[in-house]
């Protein structure tokens, strides 16, 4: 028997649980929680392919120093919580 053609059971709980209630705003404030560090990741992500892009036409532009702007990128990842 395949994973979709098997149910399990599941105690279905009693509509104006408490217990439910606390579970569904724990649930709400993880995926707000998880939301968040999404919008952080995405854009420390989006700064950094900009700083290695950056680098990449400063190399190609002969500039004396093209890694600064990967480099200050890092910089500024580290001083972030």
């Amino acid at each position: 028997m395949t994973n979709a053609t098997r149910k399990e059971v599941v105690p279905v709980p009693k509509p104006h649980d408490p217990a439910l209630l606390v579970l569904v705003r724990s649930l709400c404030h993880e995926v707000d929680r998880l939301r968040a560090r999404l919008k952080v990741n995405r854009t420390e992500y989006a700064n950094l392919l900009a700083a290695a892009r950056a680098s990449l036409g400063a190399q190609e532009d002969n500039e004396p120093d093209p890694l600064f702007y990967l480099r200050d990128e890092l910089a500024n990842l580290r001083d972030m919580p």
